[in-house]
C-alpha cells in the first residue's frame, strides 16, 4: 500500500475533489465525510461531488449538508480520492467534474475493483472502504477525533450487516473497539440507522415482503419490485435493504435477488448470498460487479426478460 506516497500527494495539494458511487450507501458517504474531516484540519479546500444529493434517510449523518452535486461551473482541484468504486464510471454524472490530467486516488474494498487510479488503496478483505480508511490513517499514525470515528463506525457497522456478514473480521472487530474507545455510543447509532420506520411505511414494507418466489429447491428468495414500490419508498428508507435483511434469517436460502424495473427496457438486479455462492461472479457475467456475497448490475431489458436470463445463469452457480 502506497500510504505514505498518498499522504504526500494530498499534503502537497491545496484543493481535493472528493467522489463515491451513486446511491451512495453509509460506507461511501461517510468515507468521505471522514477524509474530509481530516482535510479540512490541514487547512485543505474540500469539494464533496456525487451524482446524487443526500438521500433523506441518510441525512442525520454529520457534515452530509456539505456534499454537493455537479454543477455548471468547474471545480478546481488538485488530486481527486474515490471511495467505494469498483470502476471510475460508478460515480456517475460526477464525472463530468473530473479533471483526468490530475491525479486520481481510489480507496476501496471491491473484489471487482479495475484499479482505475493512478494510486489504489484497494484492500478486497477489508470489511467495508471505511475499514480500509482507518487503515490508512493508522499507518500514518493520523490522529482521529470523535466524529472521525463515528463515521468510520456507521461505514463498518452497515456494511457488515451490524457485524453478521462472513466480511467481519477479528481485524474489523480490534477497529471497532479503538472507534468505540472515542466515547461512541453503539446503541444509539445502530437506533439512528435501523429503527427509522414510520407505522406506515414499516406496514407497506412487510405487504412487499410478503410477495416473494422460492426458487430452486429453495435455494433463492426471489423479488420483483415495480416503480411504483421504489417511487413510493423515494429516499426516506430502503425497500432492498430491508428485504435482504429480512430474508437473509431464512434457513436454506443461499441467495436473494431483487429485480428492479427502473426504465422501460433497463433493469436493476440486485444479488445478496448466504456465503457459498459468490454473486460477483453472476454479476460480473452482466456488466456489474461488487463483493462475493453482494453484488449488482444493470441489464438492458424488462424485469420479465432480464429475470429469466439471470436466473438461468445463478442456478449454475448454485
Amino acid at each position: 500500500m502506497n500510504y505514505k506516497v498518498v499522504h504526500q500527494l494530498i499534503k502537497k495539494s491545496r484543493s481535493v475533489l472528493i467522489s463515491a458511487h451513486v446511491s451512495p450507501d453509509l460506507d461511501a458517504l461517510c468515507s468521505e465525510l471522514a477524509m474530509a474531516q481530516y482535510l479540512r484540519s490541514l487547512g485543505k479546500r474540500v469539494h464533496i461531488i456525487n451524482s446524487e444529493k443526500v438521500p433523506e434517510m441518510y441525512q442525520f449523518v454529520k457534515g452530509s449538508s456539505c456534499i454537493k452535486t455537479p454543477g455548471k461551473r468547474a471545480v478546481p482541484y488538485d488530486v481527486a480520492l474515490v471511495f467505494d468504486c469498483g470502476e471510475l464510471r460508478r460515480i456517475g454524472k460526477a464525472q463530468q467534474v473530473l479533471d483526468l490530467k490530475k491525479p486520481i486516488v481510489n480507496f476501496d474494498h471491491h473484489v471487482t475493483n479495475t484499479f482505475f487510479g493512478q494510486y489504489n488503496l484497494v484492500k478486497p478483505k477489508a470489511s467495508s472502504t471505511a475499514e480500509v480508511l482507518f487503515d490508512f490513517f493508522y499507518a500514518l499514525k493520523i490522529p482521529l477525533n470523535k466524529t472521525i470515528a463515528e463515521l468510520l463506525y456507521l461505514g463498518i457497522l452497515t456494511d457488515t450487516g451490524s457485524f453478521r456478514y462472513e466480511n467481519t473480521t477479528s481485524h474489523t472487530h480490534r477497529i471497532a473497539a479503538q472507534l468505540v474507545d472515542f466515547g461512541l455510543s453503539a446503541n444509539k447509532l445502530y437506533q439512528k440507522v435501523y429503527t427509522r420506520f414510520s407505522p406506515e411505511d414499516l406496514g407497506f414494507s412487510l405487504k412487499v415482503a410478503s410477495n416473494f418466489e422460492l426458487l430452486f429447491q429453495k435455494k433463492v428468495v426471489c423479488f420483483s419490485l415495480s416503480k411504483k414500490t421504489t417511487d413510493y419508498a423515494g429516499d426516506r428508507f430502503d425497500i432492498r435493504d430491508h428485504l435482504f435483511t429480512t430474508f437473509r434469517t431464512m434457513r436454506g436460502v443461499e441467495v436473494i435477488v431483487i429485480f428492479t424495473q427502473i426504465g422501460s427496457r433497463l433493469t436493476k438486479v440486485n444479488f445478496r448470498s448466504n456465503g457459498r455462492v459468490n454473486v460477483a461472479e453472476v454479476a460480473g457475467f452482466f456488466g456489474g460487479g461488487g463483493h462475493k456475497a453482494a453484488s449488482g448490475c444493470q441489464v438492458r431489458g424488462n424485469a420479465k426478460d432480464v429475470k429469466q436470463k439471470v436466473l438461468k445463469i445463478l442456478n449454475k452457480h448454485l
